[in-house]
């Protein structure tokens, strides 16, 4: 399972020549957001879940809340 902060560097990555540089700013801070907040405990149970000590994909957004 790829690192939270990889994925995110990938998403900003695929965004920038979709986006002006006051858009991309602002997904930018966005993701730093989401980073620092919700964004690692997600991720836990996303890896939690990838173990089996979780509950089964298809509950799976049930699991992360």
């Amino acid at each position: 399972m790829p690192s939270l902060e990889d994925t995110c560097k990938r998403y900003l990555l695929a965004l920038k020549g979709l986006q002006d540089h006051s858009e991309h700013a602002r997904t930018k801070k966005a993701i730093q957001g989401f980073l620092n907040g919700d964004g690692q405990r997600i991720q836990e149970k996303l890896k939690q879940a990838n173990r089996g000590e979780l509950c089964s994909c298809n509950q799976l957004e049930y699991c992360c809340v």
